[in-house]
């Protein structure tokens, strides 16, 4: 069986200049975390295949968000800069939006704030946005530190590790496969069930930014819209996480502003 409405994510290929965590991450013990968030989960829509552009945003406002007053910040600016051809639209990987979001920045989504269409996509930003982008980045490399601020995390124990990063204040952006639990995700139960051996090529990008251990399972803000799961949001058991199910996770540590 395999699920429908893939949502814009592709695998990032294995690149040996991926920086991972310097050391294991601390011990974490029993109970629950949930990172600073005053904005809404995004809405993508049906049409535009940016999810891995709503999470590297939502990521990086979590970040923002520790030290507020926070700005939103535009998915659709940093779906354009993102794609190798702003004149079509495609998937992203998480590597792709993550460099995008170091190299050219995201600006404020009061400054780029077009329909969630495919003509909304295409769009080019104005010069003023492009310029207000400049000035909110995602720290690829910290001169006075001299370590790496986004890194990818392991395919191993994946649960200490995601508890741990998580605490230390650092959101994730996670790439898995669409199946048929997903899409019976509901308000009354926002819990993704057991794949049950289902495979899927459909792909999506989402954004982890707590746990409950009394849960046993990890809180995630999609790009659905709040009228997808439990108004946005949805847990992930921590039984799924070292499944295949989940292709790959990235920690983002720093941002410019």
């Amino acid at each position: 069986m395999q699920a429908k409405g893939k949502r814009g994510w592709k695998p990032s290929p294995f690149d040996a200049r991926d920086f991972s965590l310097a050391a294991a991450p601390a011990a974490v013990g029993p109970g629950d975390f949930r990172l600073r968030d005053e904005f809404p989960p995004k809405d993508q829509g049906d049409s535009v295949p940016c999810c891995v552009s709503a999470a590297v945003t939502a990521a990086m406002e979590l970040l923002d968000q520790a030290k507020p007053p926070a700005e939103a910040l535009s998915m659709l600016f940093h779906y354009y800069t993102a794609r190798a051809d702003p004149r079509s639209l495609g998937g992203l990987s998480v590597r792709e939006g993550l460099d995008a979001a170091v190299t050219t920045g995201i600006c404020t989504a009061a400054l780029h704030n077009p329909p969630m269409s495919r003509e909304g996509a295409l769009l080019r930003p104005s010069d003023a946005a492009f310029d207000n982008a400049k000035r909110h980045r995602l720290v690829g490399f910290d001169p006075v530190l001299r370590t790496f601020r986004y890194y990818r995390l392991a395919d191993v124990g994946r649960v200490d590790a995601w508890r741990s990063t998580l605490r230390s204040g650092m959101p994730l952006v996670v790439g898995f496969w669409l199946t048929a639990p997903y899409a019976a995700l509901t308000a009354a139960n926002p819990v993704h069930g057991a794949v049950d051996g289902e495979s899927s090529s459909d792909g999506h990008a989402v954004a982890v930014c707590g746990f409950d251990d009394a849960r046993t399972a990890m809180l995630v803000k999609d790009s659905r819209g709040d009228k997808f799961a439990d108004r946005g949001w949805w847990w992930l058991p921590y039984d799924l996480v070292d499944l295949p199910l989940v292709q790959e996770a990235w920690a983002i540590g720093r941002v410019t502003y």
